[in-house]
């Protein structure tokens, strides 16, 4: 009876000692610092906001939102999951793979922005190189919080996380949710419009512009719009090679806004401003009428 009560002594002893051990374990384990969340966080938030973006294509039958949907939203969803897991469920593989996107998404802008680097407004410069250096950064954090993952694994750390979802974390996936669908209403706008404000525009409108009527596609853009000359002048102040005419132009208006898609005809323009420009696949072309106060405009990307 002495020798089973000391067994049950020492097993208890043990027991006790090994929940110690973990507890112990499990307290030095790393923690994200404040840098750590913040850039996950920032990750996560522009993940979902791009993926938004993308949810035209399950409404427009438009093969190229259909093929950007398929191919560009399984990696920032793919993403989003592995950073949460990474940084604030502490899981090394999750955190090690949570690298990918950001740097991806570095590299692409940043090629984007060397490769038409004189074409572009000073502004759509320095917003893209903002990201470009913005995803670098946020790659470069995940990868040092990574490094202390997989170190205190090396040290033999063990983190004991929870199974399932918290409450907390249902919250977070309803908001989740619901910075998606935001992210998706302003895209989710006609591709077609006759007579309509800038705010029903699916696509930037100058300031000022009214009366507009548009055919929007992937690949192109065509509206015309009425505009004071000044603001108009204002808005293509920094496009090169804009000229003025007189004597008449021709230039393609929509004559029956009744069909889809809206029927197109020539208009002659006796007096304004013209502006072309064609890059092999690419043009952008626009023509304003003075004595009417109307843009005619146009671009392509193939």
């Amino acid at each position: 009876m002495s020798n089973l009560r000391k067994r049950c002594f020492f097993e208890a002893n043990e027991k006790e000692s090994n929940l110690v051990e973990t507890n112990t374990i499990t307290t030095e384990f790393p923690k994200p610092h404040l840098v750590h969340q913040l850039a996950a966080a920032v990750s996560i938030l522009v993940s979902l906001a791009f993926i938004g973006t993308r949810i035209p294509g399950l409404v427009y039958l438009e093969p190229c939102f259909t093929f950007t949907l398929i191919i560009f939203v399984p990696w920032p969803i793919y993403h989003v999951i592995q950073q949460y897991r990474g940084t604030f469920r502490r899981n090394a593989k999750a955190a090690t793979m949570a690298i990918g996107w950001p740097a991806f998404c570095s590299v692409i802008t940043g090629i984007a922005l060397f490769g038409i680097l004189g074409n572009m407004p000073i502004g759509l410069f320095f917003t893209i190189a903002s990201f470009s250096l913005a995803s670098l950064l946020i790659s470069i954090i995940n990868w040092h919080w990574q490094r202390r993952l997989h170190a205190a694994i090396a040290d033999g750390l063990i983190f004991v996380g929870k199974r399932g979802f918290t409450v907390k974390e249902l919250l977070l996936i309803v908001a989740s949710i619901s910075i998606v669908l935001a992210s998706a209403v302003p895209s989710l706008k006609p591709l077609r419009g006759h007579l309509v404000s800038a705010k029903d525009a699916p696509f930037f409108i100058p300031a000022g512009a009214s009366d507009i009527t548009y055919n929007y596609m992937s690949h192109s853009i065509r509206y015309e719009c009425t505009i004071d000359e000044q603001a108009f002048l204002d808005h293509f102040a920094e496009e090169e090679g804009i000229e003025q005419f007189s004597g008449g132009r021709l230039v393609q208006t929509f004559i029956d806004c009744s069909t889809v898609p809206y029927k197109l005809g020539d208009r002659r323009v006796f007096e304004g401003w013209t502006y072309s420009r064609q890059e092999e696949d690419r043009g952008r072309y626009f023509t304003y009428d003075r004595p009417t106060q109307r843009l005619y405009y146009y671009s392509h990307s193939r």
